[in-house]
C-alpha cells in the first residue's frame, strides 16, 4: 500500500503568534488551492472561515480569512510549498513530488515581502476593475 499525499494549511496573521494549522487534508491530481481550502473545512467546521472574491481573468482571490480582511498595506498573501502562486486559488494546482508528501499551504497577513508583492498587485488590480 502506497503513502497517501495531502495537504496542511497555515494561516499566519500575527509574526509574534503561532499560525493556524490544518491538517489531513487528501491530496488528489488537479486539486487547486481554492479545493483543498474548502475540503479543510468541510473536515474541520469552524477550524477558519475566508472570504473569496472572483475575477474572469484572474480567477478568485482569498481577500479575508478568520474576519481579517485585505486593507492596503496589509494584503493576505498565498504561497505553496514556499512558492509564491502566480495565479489567483482557484486556477493554482496543488502539486507534490514525492508519494507521501505533506504540501503545505501557507497564509501570511502583513505588508507583502518582495515575492508576494506581485500577488498583492494582481488582487488590486483585479479589484479595481
Amino acid at each position: 500500500m502506497s503513502d497517501r499525499n495531502t495537504i496542511s494549511i497555515l494561516i499566519s496573521q500575527e509574526a509574534s503568534e503561532p499560525p493556524k494549522r490544518v491538517t489531513g487534508i487528501p491530496w488528489y491530481p488537479g486539486i487547486t488551492v481554492l479545493q483543498a481550502m474548502v475540503i479543510a473545512q468541510s473536515m474541520h467546521p469552524g477550524s477558519f472561515s475566508f472570504r473569496v472574491l472572483y475575477h474572469s481573468f484572474y480567477g478568485a482571490f482569498v481577500d479575508m480569512i478568520d474576519g481579517v480582511a485585505d486593507a492596503d498595506p496589509k494584503y493576505w498573501t498565498v504561497s505553496v510549498s514556499n512558492n509564491p502562486l502566480p495565479v489567483g486559488v482557484s486556477e493554482a494546482i496543488v502539486l507534490e513530488d514525492r508519494q507521501g508528501e505533506n504540501v503545505e499551504i501557507e497564509w501570511k497577513f502583513g505588508v507583502p515581502e518582495a515575492d508576494d508583492a506581485a500577488q498583492a498587485s494582481r488582487k488590486t488590480k483585479a479589484l479595481a476593475e
